[in-house]
């Protein structure tokens, strides 16, 4: 119904609104402005990851016509630098030895 449509809107902008405001849009821009070399802190890390992906998950069922190909991109590359910083966190792999910021592994 419209009801619980307007409802599911509502909770998931309120949800990114609060948690995480670079979580809001498409996410391509953002990924291709990243890999272009602007730094934007705080766009890949997992509360942007988890608030994007229930944000989805509250979206899509409403009915509104959200694309699903940009919030995956977003979401897939929030993923790979997730598990890129805890690989290098946990010093797993030498080869990622000594670069602790985002911009210095993707510019490998």
């Amino acid at each position: 119904s419209v009801c619980t449509s307007v409802t599911l809107v509502c909770l998931a902008a309120a949800f990114v609104v609060v948690c995480a405001p670079r979580a809001a849009g498409s996410g391509i821009p953002e990924t291709k402005a990243f890999l272009n070399g602007c730094q934007l802190r705080g766009l890949f890390n997992m509360r942007t990851l988890v608030v994007k992906l229930i944000g989805l998950a509250f979206m899509l069922p409403s009915g509104v016509p959200v694309g699903r190909e940009g919030p995956m991109v977003h979401a897939g590359a929030a993923l790979a630098a997730v598990i890129s910083f805890y690989v290098s966190e946990l010093d797993a792999a030498k080869y990622w030895h000594g670069y602790g910021f985002q911009w210095e592994r993707r510019d490998l």
